[in-house]
C-alpha cells in the first residue's frame, strides 16, 4: 500500500509507559477517520523469525518502565524501524497513512481532521507535549494548492487596485484608464472561453501565467494606442479619426509584438512533456486573443460616449514632462554612441557569461508556503529522517536461478554497498538488513532467503518478488533539488553496469516516483530552455523580415537579449536556479522585452523622413510616454507578488520586474545609441573629412552669393 499522507511525531523520549499507551490510542484514534484506511508505525513491525513468535519490539501497555527502555534500543537497532519510522536519535516518529479515497469528501478529511484527532487524542492521554504535524504528498499539494488560490486573490486584487490606482495618476483622466483596462479583461475572458470552447487541456501553469501574460501583453499595446489616441483628440481630432489614426500607427507594432510572442509560445508544442505542450498553446491562443481585443475594444469605445474627455489631463502628463526634461540625456547618449554601444554589448556579454550557469533544478520547498506547519514538518524530516521521498533499486535476475539462490544476495549487496558510499541516498534497506533480523545461527544465504516467506506478505514485497524475479533496495530522498541528484543517479548507474556485466542475466534500475519526477522535470527545464532559445532566433528573423533590414533585426538583438540575460544574473545571485518559475518569467519576459523594442523600432521607422537625431529624440518622446507607463504599472504590479508565501511566486515576480525595468533600459539608452552608431547607408553620420569638405563648399558658396 502507497502512504498518501506523513504524521510526524516528535518527543524528547517515546520510550515511557505514558507516552506509548498516548502514542498507541492517537494511532486508534486516527484509524476510526473514515477517510483513513491504515497507520504504519514501529509498533507494527512483525515479528521477524523462524516461528513467528517471540519477544515484541515495544511491550504492552502497563508493563515496567525499564522494559520500554530496554525496547528503546531494540528498536533503535532494528533496520525495519531506525531510518525508516524512527530517526537515529529516537526524537521522531514517522507514521505512514493510507488514506481510503472512497470516504474521502474534502480535502481537510485527509489534512486538518488528522491532525486535529492525533492532538486531541493526545490532549485527552495528558501527553500535550508530544508536537504532531502532518506532511507527504497529499497534504503538500493540498497546501500548495490553497496557497496558490489565496495568493491569486489577492495578489489580482491588489495588483489591479494599484496599477488602476498608478494609471490614473498617470494619464490624469479616469476614461482613458478605463478604456485601456477594459482590453486585458476582455480578453482574458476570451481567451479562457475560447479554451473551454475548444475543449483544450488546462493545467495549474496555463491557469496561473495565461491571465498574467495576457493582461501584460494586452496592458502594455493598449497604452501605446492610448497615447496616440489622446494626442490626436487633444489636437482637435473626431473620435472616430483620432481612434482610426492611432491603429494606422501602432496597428502593426501591436500585430508584430502579437506575432513574435505566438512565435514564441508556438515553440513549447515541440516538447516532450503534454502539460508544456498545452501551456505553449494556451498561450499561443492568448496571445492572438489579446491583439484582436486590443484593436478592437480600444478604438471602439475610444468612439462612444466614453471617449469624449478620454484626452482631458495630455497635457499635464507626468510622464511626458519628464522625459522632455530628459532629452539632454539622450543628446549625451548620441554624442557618445560607441561608448555606450560597448558598454552595452560589454554588460549583455557578462551578464550572458553568468546567465549560463544556471542549471535545471526543482525543489519541492520552492512551491510550499513559507513558515507553513506541511513545509516545517518537511524540512524537519528531511534533516533527521533523511527525507521523506523513497525511491527503488530495481534487481532482476535470470530465469534459470531459483528465488533463494546464493548470487541473489550477493548482487543485492554489492549494490546496497554502492548506496551506502553515497551521502546523499540515505538509509537503504533491502533484503539484506531484513535477513540480519534472523537467528544468527542461519548464516547460509539461501536458507536466510528462504526465511523470507514466513514474511507478512505486503512486507515481502517491499523487498523480493520471487514470481517476478526481482528483488528491491530502498532509499531515502532530501528535497535538496533535482540538479544536485541526477549526477549522483548518473554514477549510481555506471557502477550498475560494472555489476551487471560481473553477473551476466543480472539487470539493475533506479526506479521509483522521485527518480522518474526528478528526470521528467529535467528535461522539462530543458524543454523550456530550449524553446526559449528557438523562439529569440525565430523573433530576430521575423524582425529582419518585417523591416526588411538585417541592420536592425541585428541591433535589436542587444536590446532584446539584455533584459533576459540581466535577469539570468540577478536570479544567479538570488541562488536561483532553472525551474518550472523561473523558465516560464524568462518566457514571459521575453514578450516584454520584444514588445517595447518594436515599438520604438516602429515609430522609429515612420520617422525616417526626419534626420537621424531628430527622429531618435521624436521616437524617444513619442514611444518613452508609454514605455514608462506600462513599466512603473507592471513593476508596481509585480512588485506585490514579492511579499507571497510562495518562494516560486517571490521568484516569478522578482524576475519579471527585473526584466521590466532592463528593457526600459535597453530601449531608451542601448537602442538609441546602436541606431546611432549604425545608422544604415541612408542616415549615416558624415565624417570628419565630410564635415571638412561641406564646410568649404559652404564657405566657396557664401563667396559667391557676396560676390
Amino acid at each position: 500500500e502507497v502512504s498518501e499522507a506523513l504524521l510526524v511525531v516528535e518527543a524528547e523520549d517515546f520510550f515511557t509507559p505514558r507516552r506509548i499507551e498516548a502514542l498507541r490510542a492517537m494511532v486508534d484514534a486516527i484509524e476510526s477517520l473514515p477517510a483513513v484506511d491504515s497507520v504504519v508505525w514501529i509498533d507494527r513491525i512483525p515479528i521477524t523469525n523462524m516461528f513467528g513468535v517471540g519477544e515484541p519490539l515495544i511491550p504492552p501497555n502497563g508493563s515496567q518502565p525499564e522494559r520500554f527502555q530496554a525496547s528503546k534500543r531494540r528498536v533503535l537497532d532494528h533496520p525495519l524501524a531506525v531510518g525508516q519510522l524512527i530517526s537515529e536519535d529516537g526524537a521522531t516518529i514517522l507514521m505512514p497513512i493510507v488514506i481510503d479515497w472512497f470516504n474521502v469528501e474534502s480535502d481537510q478529511d485527509c489534512t486538518t481532521q488528522i491532525v486535529d484527532a492525533a492532538r486531541e487524542s493526545l490532549r485527552a492521554a495528558g501527553a500535550e507535549e508530544i508536537q504532531v504535524r502532518l506532511t507527504g504528498d497529499v497534504p503538500l499539494f493540498v497546501a500548495q494548492t490553497d496557497a496558490l488560490h489565496r495568493s491569486q486573490r489577492k495578489f489580482q486584487l491588489i495588483g489591479y487596485v494599484l496599477a488602476l490606482v498608478v494609471t490614473i495618476a498617470l494619464f490624469r483622466g479616469v476614461s482613458a484608464v478605463l478604456i485601456v483596462s477594459s482590453a486585458p479583461a476582455v480578453a482574458i475572458y476570451w481567451s479562457l472561453g475560447l479554451l473551454n470552447l475548444l475543449d483544450h487541456s488546462t493545467n495549474t501553469l496555463t491557469n496561473v501565467i495565461l491571465p498574467v501574460l495576457v493582461s501584460m501583453i494586452g496592458l502594455t499595446d493598449g497604452v501605446h494606442l492610448m497615447m496616440h489616441i489622446r494626442e490626436r483628440r487633444a489636437e482637435g481630432v473626431s473620435q472616430p479619426q483620432a481612434a482610426k489614426f492611432a491603429v494606422q500607427k501602432v496597428g502593426l507594432a501591436c500585430a508584430l509584438t502579437s506575432i513574435t510572442t505566438f512565435i514564441g509560445f508556438g515553440s513549447l508544442t515541440v516538447a516532450s512533456a503534454q502539460f508544456i505542450r498545452d501551456f505553449g498553446e494556451a498561450c499561443a491562443i492568448g496571445v492572438v486573443v489579446s491583439f484582436f481585443a486590443v484593436v478592437t475594444i480600444i478604438p471602439w469605445l475610444s468612439c462612444t460616449w466614453l471617449g469624449r474627455r478620454v484626452h482631458e489631463g495630455h497635457s499635464g502628463d507626468l510622464v511626458s514632462r519628464q522625459l522632455q526634461g530628459s532629452l539632454p540625456f539622450v543628446n549625451a547618449i548620441m554624442d557618445r554612441p560607441r561608448f555606450v554601444t560597448v558598454i552595452a554589448v560589454l554588460l549583455t556579454t557578462l551578464f550572458a557569461g553568468i546567465s549560463l550557469t544556471l542549471r535545471p533544478d526543482n525543489v519541492t520547498k520552492n512551491s510550499l508556503p513559507t513558515g507553513s506547519e506541511m513545509y516545517d514538518a518537511l524540512v524537519h524530516c528531511d534533516e533527521s529522517m533523511g527525507g521523506i521521498d523513497t525511491a527503488q533499486i530495481e534487481i532482476r535476475w535470470p530465469e534459470n536461478l531459483a528465488a533463494d539462490n546464493p548470487r541473489i544476495y550477493r548482487v543485492v549487496e554489492q549494490t546496497q554497498r554502492l548506496l551506502e558510499k553515497e551521502p546523499s541516498l540515505q538509509h537503504p534497506l533491502s533484503l539484506c538488513d531484513v535477513m540480519e533480523t534472523f537467528p544468527e545461527s542461519e548464516a547460509d544465504p539461501a536458507t536466510r532467503l528462504s526465511l523470507l516467506e514466513l514474511l507478512p506478505p505486503p512486507l515481502k514485497r517491499l523487498f523480493v518478488d520471487g514470481p517476478g524475479r526481482k528483488a528491491l533496495i530502498s532509499f531515502r530522498i532530501r528535497d535538496d533539488g533535482i540538479a544536485k541528484y541526477e549526477p549522483v543517479f548518473r554514477n549510481l548507474e555506471n557502477e550498475f553496469a560494472e555489476i551487471t556485466a560481473n553477473n551476466p542475466g543480472f539487470e539493475i534500475k533506479l526506479i521509483g516516483e522521485p527518480v522518474i519526477r526528478s528526470r521528467d522535470l529535467y528535461q522539462v527545464v530543458l524543454d523550456l530552455a530550449k524553446s526559449l532559445g528557438v523562439a529569440s532566433v525565430v523573433i530576430f528573423l521575423v524582425i529582419t523580415i518585417v523591416y526588411r533590414s538585417l541592420r536592425l533585426g541585428l541591433i535589436s538583438i542587444v536590446p532584446n537579449l539584455f533584459p533576459l540575460v540581466f535577469t539570468g544574473t540577478v536570479l544567479v545571485a538570488m541562488g536561483g536556479a532553472l525551474d518550472f518559475a523561473s523558465v516560464c518569467a524568462f518566457t514571459v519576459c521575453l514578450g516584454i522585452a520584444v514588445d517595447d523594442t518594436i515599438h520604438f523600432l516602429t515609430r522609429f521607422q515612420q520617422s525616417r523622413h526626419l534626420p537621424l537625431r531628430e527622429a531618435i529624440r521624436s521616437t524617444y518622446l513619442g514611444v518613452g510616454t508609454a514605455l514608462v507607463t506600462t513599466t512603473v504599472i507592471l513593476v508596481l504590479g509585480f512588485g506585490t507578488t514579492m511579499t507571497s508565501e510562495l518562494p516560486d511566486h517571490r521568484m516569478f515576480a522578482s524576475m519579471a520586474c527585473a526584466t521590466i525595468a532592463a528593457a526600459l533600459a535597453g530601449d531608451l539608452i542601448f537602442l538609441p545609441a546602436l541606431l546611432v552608431c549604425f545608422p544604415g547607408k541612408k542616415n549615416r553620420l558624415p565624417s570628419q573629412a565630410d564635415l571638412a569638405t561641406s564646410t568649404r563648399s559652404t564657405q566657396l558658396s557664401d563667396a559667391n552669393r557676396v560676390s
